[in-house]
């Protein structure tokens, strides 16, 4: 049953209370919120409202941060969350332009970038490779057993590195959670955004990935990313028509 909050007045369907508030009480249907909360006295336009509601009763914190593990009640609270590890970047390093929301990334960003490799502490003694953290240490070791702990809640495929299984487990979802506000592309990943915009928009210090051309014409200097484009490039010197190669 759907109680009117303006003078108690119960129905059995949302039409009907809908209708009454507009016709009795002047309400625009709009405002109209025909559930309410059972444990509180709140009220809302929608049972999905009353659902999302319920959750902050019941600490069902089912939206989890995938950068520090963190859980939130709602979708909004956890896109508002997570713009914090990006926005809040006070901790600047000395020697170099980069900035960081805590001081333990400051800290873990001098030691990777801008400590001698030979002061690592963590050396792998099957490869002689050294490492700045322990859990870089550790997941290089796997790549050497083949052990592989993270596991994909979905569909259960294995991965070496926590970080792989993240990516993997953005491919189940549909939802692209950046979006480009100069172009409107949509990315799942912050990652591939923010390489979006370093190398469209010249925004930000992503790091571009660049293709190296690793087959080389023998004539002259051009250099080229695969065999196929090589090949045709050769019927420019041989005459032959292109796709003279197979």
């Amino acid at each position: 049953m759907f109680s009117c909050e303006k003078c108690s007045e119960q129905f059995g369907y949302v039409k009907l209370i809908v209708e009454h508030c507009v016709s009795v009480h002047a309400m625009e249907a709009k405002n109209v919120k025909p559930f309410a909360c059972d444990k509180c006295e709140m009220r809302f336009a929608s049972s999905a409202n009353l659902d999302q509601h319920r959750n902050y009763h019941e600490k069902n914190r089912t939206h989890i941060c995938s950068l520090c593990g963190k859980g939130f009640i709602t979708k909004s609270d956890l896109t508002v969350h997570e713009y914090t590890h990006y926005n809040r970047r006070n901790y600047k390093c000395s020697q170099c332009d980069k900035a960081f929301n805590t001081n333990k990334n400051l800290r873990t960003h001098n030691l990777v970038v801008h400590t001698d490799r030979s002061l690592w502490k963590y050396g792998c003694a099957i490869c002689e490779k050294r490492f700045p953290l322990k859990t870089n240490y550790e997941q290089h070791l796997r790549r050497h057993t083949g052990e592989k702990k993270y596991i994909c809640h979905i569909c259960k495929k294995p991965f070496i590195s926590k970080s792989e299984m993240k990516r993997h487990v953005n491919l189940h979802s549909n939802i692209k959670a950046f979006k480009c506000n100069l172009c409107d592309k949509e990315y799942k990943e912050r990652r591939t955004y923010d390489t979006h915009l370093a190398k469209v928009h010249g925004i930000g210090n992503a790091k571009i990935p660049v293709r190296e051309k690793k087959f080389a014409c023998h004539i002259c200097p051009s250099q080229f990313h695969n065999n196929q484009k090589l090949s045709r490039h050769l019927c420019s010197h041989s005459g032959l028509k292109p796709f003279c190669m197979s």
